[in-house]
């Protein structure tokens, strides 16, 4: 160790549920994914309700932008079939107070879903 640099401190380990439960800030950054991800799994609940099954486990809600709606297919087929179903699925989702603005559905190949 170089005689200029002070010894480092040991940083304390902290899970993600003590940083949580430790009475940080609610606004920052974590916080703010954590409630993206729940909010995610909400909206994908919702609009796998209104699709047929072999169709809504290949999708799943990536994002709500204003009026669009993003979601994530698994292969361009099942994205292909969402594209030809999307007015019907924009009606039916429109009672939901999440979905309430969409007015477009944008999709995206993912991978993994």
């Amino acid at each position: 160790m170089s005689p200029n640099r002070p010894p480092k401190k040991a940083v304390p380990q902290l899970k993600v549920n003590d940083f949580l439960a430790s009475g940080q800030p609610t606004k920052g950054p974590l916080q703010r994914l954590l409630n993206k991800a729940n909010a995610q799994i909400g909206w994908t609940g919702e609009l796998r309700a209104v699709l047929p099954d072999e169709l809504a486990r290949e999708c799943r809600v990536l994002d709500i932008r204003g009026a669009v709606l993003v979601i994530g297919c698994r292969s361009a087929a099942s994205a292909t079939r969402i594209r030809f179903e999307a007015d019907t699925i924009v009606r039916e989702l429109a009672c939901l107070q999440d979905f309430s603005g969409v007015r477009e559905i944008q999709l995206q190949i993912v991978a993994s879903l």
